[in-house]
């Protein structure tokens, strides 16, 4: 067994140095007597020996001769040892193979450690001293065998407590290179005794753990010194291996200075070391970076200063409530927002500081905001309050506050934090730009009402005199008379068309133009608007080209009037500063990222005048002309792009211009339409009414105005029907009850009944006449929203003042034609 003080290696070692020793002479003094040939002194010898003896023979390997310490050391009876084989005593056989080599070929055997095994098994470890002898008449080995069994074990506990030893200080280390604390043990010269990786890294700035040992903290200032790095570590700190090996207490110390040129911090805890004699044989350190926590601790004491600062100077008025709703922190600047003090303020209840009004709605905010928290509901959205507040001098005062929820770390409500600012004179602001608002939208009704009147007092009296003008056109004149009512005619249609602008573009400013969509073949509507222009322009110098790409749809549904006048309005510039070469319209289709929906794409192109490049930007602007001199040759508004390019914006595109001057101009747009396979067309009724074959009609014409009155008859008789005029409404009345017509042309402003409330009166009561009559609207108006009344009042279709003959034949064509379907005069 293992002895229960293990001896230490040295003292093992010694021992086994003397066994060998008293085993080499035991061996000396067998080779003399075997020398001597003297058998039976060999045999008295070896029967008194103390150590056990064996004789084998070489051949087959049996025992031939034991004494009595082997009978006792292999539990064998002197009286059964002889014939036994040798190898049942070897515990490893293939040991002996080497021990008979060795034997063999020395002829003796030193030291040959090897373990055996007695009769009852137990394993013994000894060292062999071996000669060839010749016993009884044969070879023989003649064997003295050492027992180190209790050495062998002691030497292998010893081994085996250094192996763990070693395991433990691995682990340790190991342990100690995976934390980020420095850890170190210095001796009694403050030398290293051990290391950590952390302390190699961050202080002495050694590539290994064992370099710093047997080095004290001045060899590794040194050094880095002399690489060149500003290196003060400790040296404005105390000397704390001093003072806890003077004291043999430990201690906490701060130690800083700079490595590398940059700060650290430790926080060092250190203890003395002792042996287990009670000797202090040196120091325990442990040290933790504490660079960061001293920056983030001097930056939190910065930024407390700070807030300090802010919390006593900021004009918002910052504060606290707690979850049950009452204040516990406001900052000084209540005091000039209430004249409270903040200890006044916080000791008053939230009601004290705001006017009924403002209680009622407090209340209900709590109510229901308490009401989403017990429910689960959080909203932590920040949220905008104003309400009245009432100051200590019992003035009272807007107060806007922007409030956000406090939770704990488990979700639940702790209360609120608001800040809130004095919002009287923004409040006062708001109070008078209402009532702005309000005076502007009375002078916006004001601005639309004279709109209206101004349209229709314009077109009234326009309406006469282009009327005479076309009736006298159709009169028997000479040539020089013929010109001049074309002129005059001419002038007077130029006129109504700057007029018409000017109160387009007071429409589309005023927010009063809706788009009216319908179904409409968009080529041939682009052809007619290019057929307009025909007799304008000089076709031996000028040519017209459209082209239409194929993927262009038949049909689309948009606003055809506004799609018209926007090609009108380009076309007719084009036209106007264009003396020779090419005019063209280029349209195609592309994809559009709204469902339903395409883009169209138009081109206009002209080789005319061109435009400086110095006012091309600013042409879409209202009132904006190339030439805005006295001497310019073109005249106009300069409202029409600016019209164009509201409308397209309103028809969901945009509108570009890039022109060279004296080389052509060109104008492209895009609006969104929708596209669609066929075209609704009159409820599929086909009119059958020829120009040529004009229908005679009986028409009730509703003018309270003589010479307009006058005007429509004649134009009306010139176109062959017949005419019957009522003054008024009730005129009108009276009349259909005792006459039959086929249509009513019906003004809108007239006295004792206007044209909408005889057109309801009709379709209630039409006399002799069937209540579906049509009845067209005659009117001076033209601004947003008198198409729905004409239509809501029973209206089958209206026309704009001045009346121009071919859109007269137009309308009657439509609206009567439908009720005459193959009808002809």
């Amino acid at each position: 067994m293992v002895a229960d003080h293990l001896k230490t290696r040295e003292e093992l070692l010694a021992e086994l140095t003397a066994v060998r020793a008293e085993l080499r002479t035991i061996s000396n003094e067998l080779e003399l007597v075997k020398n001597s040939g003297r058998i039976g002194d060999l045999q008295y010898l070896m029967n008194n020996f103390m150590s056990p003896v064996a004789v084998t023979a070489m051949a087959d390997r049996r025992v031939l001769y034991i004494n009595e310490s082997a009978s006792r050391y292999f539990e064998v009876p002197l009286s059964e040892a002889s014939g036994l084989n040798v190898l049942d005593f070897w515990l490893y056989p293939e040991n002996r193979k080497l021990f008979v080599a060795e034997l063999t070929r020395r002829g003796r055997v030193q030291d040959f450690e090897v373990f055996v095994k007695s009769r009852s098994g137990r394993i013994l470890c000894a060292l062999l001293a071996a000669h060839t002898i010749q016993f009884e008449g044969q070879d023989a080995i003649l064997t003295i065998f050492t027992d180190i069994t209790e050495n062998k074990l002691t030497e292998d506990a010893l081994i085996e407590s250094e192996a763990r030893s070693l395991e433990i200080y691995n682990l340790m280390k190991l342990m100690t290179d995976t934390v980020p604390d420095l850890i170190w043990v210095k001796d009694l010269n403050d030398c290293y005794l051990f290391t950590n990786k952390a302390i190699c890294e961050k202080l002495l700035m050694s590539e290994s753990t064992d370099e710093p040992l047997g080095k004290n903290d001045l060899f590794f200032a040194e050094r880095e010194r002399l690489r060149g790095y500003v290196h003060t570590f400790g040296e404005i700190c105390v000397d704390s291996d001093e003072i806890v090996k003077t004291t043999r207490q430990p201690g906490r110390f701060v130690e800083e200075g700079l490595v590398r040129g940059r700060l650290l911090v430790l926080d060092v805890y250190k203890t003395p070391l002792f042996d287990e004699s009670g000797i202090l044989i040196g120091t325990v350190g442990a040290g933790r970076d504490i660079t960061q926590d001293r920056e983030n601790k001097e930056a939190l004491l910065l930024s407390k200063e700070r807030y300090r600062l802010l919390l006593e100077n900021v004009r918002d008025v910052l504060w606290v409530m707690d979850k049950n709703l009452r204040f516990t922190f406001v900052t000084p600047s209540i005091t000039t927002l209430s004249g409270y003090t903040p200890e006044e303020f916080l000791s008053l209840s939230p009601y004290v500081h705001m006017t009924p009004r403002s209680q009622q709605m407090y209340e209900i905010a709590v109510r229901r905001g308490l009401e989403r928290e017990a429910e689960g509901v959080r909203n932590e959205s920040p949220r905008l309050w104003k309400f009245e507040w009432k100051c200590k001098d019992g003035s009272v005062v807007w107060v806007e506050t922007l409030t956000s929820i406090l939770r704990a770390e488990d979700g639940s409500f702790q209360g609120i934090i608001g800040v809130s600012r004095d919002n009287t004179s923004h409040m006062r602001v708001l109070k008078e730009l209402k009532l702005a608002k309000e005076a502007a939208l009375t002078a916006n009704r004001t601005k639309s009402e004279f709109l209206a009147n101004m349209s229709h007092e314009i077109r009234t009296p326009m309406n006469a005199v282009l009327g005479m003008l076309q009736l006298l056109r159709e009169t028997p004149l000479n040539r020089e008379q013929m010109d001049y009512a074309n002129t005059a005619l001419t002038s007077g249609e130029s006129l109504l068309n700057l007029i018409s602008e000017i109160l387009d573009f007071s429409k589309i400013e005023a927010g009063k133009v809706e788009l009216v969509e319908e179904r409409f073949a968009l080529k041939p509507l682009v052809e007619s608007v290019l057929y307009s222009f025909y007799s304008l322009i000089d076709r031996q110098r000028i040519m017209f080209c459209f082209v239409c790409q194929e993927n262009v749809p038949a049909y689309i549904r948009a606003d055809a009037t506004r799609l018209r006048q926007i090609l009108f309005n380009l076309l007719g510039n084009a036209v106007k500063f264009t003396e020779e070469g090419r005019i063209s319209i280029s349209l195609a289709a592309l994809p559009s990222s709204t469902a339903g929906k395409i883009r169209l794409s138009f081109e206009i192109r002209d080789t005319g005048i061109g435009i400086p490049e110095i006012v091309t930007s600013r042409l879409f602007e209202p009132f904006v002309q190339a030439d805005g001199s006295f001497r310019r040759k073109y005249r106009g508004t300069g409202l029409g792009l600016s019209i164009v390019k509201r409308l397209v914006e309103l028809m969901g595109g945009q509108v570009h211009l890039a022109s060279v001057e004296g080389q052509g101009t060109a104008v492209d747009f895009e609006i969104q339409v929708e596209p669609c396979e066929s075209c609704d067309s009159l409820d599929n009724e086909v009119v059958n009414i020829h120009e040529n074959k004009a229908a005679v009609l009986r028409i009730l014409v509703v003018e309270d105005e003589a010479i307009n009155a006058q005007v429509v008859s004649a134009m009306l008789r010139n176109l062959g029907h017949g005419v019957v005029v009522a003054s008024n409404g009730r005129l009108a009345l009276e009349t259909l009850e005792s006459e039959i017509f086929d249509c009513i042309l019906m003004d809108i402003q007239m006295p004792e009944m206007d044209g909408i409330e005889t057109s309801i009166a009709i379709r209630q009561r039409a006399g002799g006449n069937r209540l579906d009559i049509p009845i067209i609207a005659l009117t001076a108006h033209a601004v947003q929203g008198d198409r729905e009344r004409f239509l809501a009042a029973g209206m089958n279709d209206y026309i704009t003042k001045p009346l121009n003959m071919g859109m007269l034949k137009e309308v009657l064509k439509n609206v009567v034609g439908r009720r005459y379907t193959g009808w002809e005069a």
